[in-house]
């Protein structure tokens, strides 16, 4: 029986690689966040320079490990590059959510993943670290913190309830 969920997932990874890589050639010229913070950051680090030198670059520093990857490559190709390695980031995120297939891949097209997907942004980066456990995945949640501080709200009320702490009001 496991093989075959196995086998489902792998087939569904497929297609959702397919996709990613459909959406990468036909996303049309965009990637602000890219094309202006990320990328300019990884090639000032690959180059021995502080990515803080880019102008609007402001996240942690483990942010850019991924964009020096990609400052190998040509602007363009990085780019299509990114907008793959997005999808699947976004995928594995509603994947992680228990999401099922037909959902994964409806909300791939949804306006918000591709909004955020075609202006470079790293949100499922973010979101990617809200699904896993809190000592992992602060790591990924304060990259923004303008989406990660609801997170971490959050995490703090799980982790108040779980202690079985008493109100100092009661």
């Amino acid at each position: 029986m496991k093989q075959i969920s196995e086998l489902r997932g792998a087939k569904l990874f497929g297609l959702i690689l397919v996709l990613a890589i459909a959406i990468a050639v036909a996303m049309p010229p965009g990637g602000v966040d890219f094309k202006l913070f990320f990328y300019p950051a990884g090639q000032m680090a690959v180059n021995g320079q502080s990515p803080y030198l880019v102008e609007g670059f402001y996240n942690p520093i483990w942010t850019v490990l991924p964009f020096m990857a990609l400052s190998f490559l040509p602007l363009e190709l990085a780019w299509r590059v990114w907008i793959a390695i997005s999808i699947l980031g976004y995928s594995l995120v509603l994947y992680r959510l228990n999401f099922s297939a037909n959902g994964i891949i409806l909300l791939i097209f949804s306006p918000f993943i591709l909004a955020a997907t075609f202006y470079g942004n790293i949100d499922w980066m973010v979101l990617l670290g809200a699904t896993l456990p809190p000592v992992i995945g602060i790591w990924l949640v304060i990259i923004k913190p303008q989406i990660g501080i609801i997170v971490i709200l959050l995490w703090a009320i799980r982790i108040w309830k779980q202690s079985n702490f008493s109100s100092p009001l009661e």
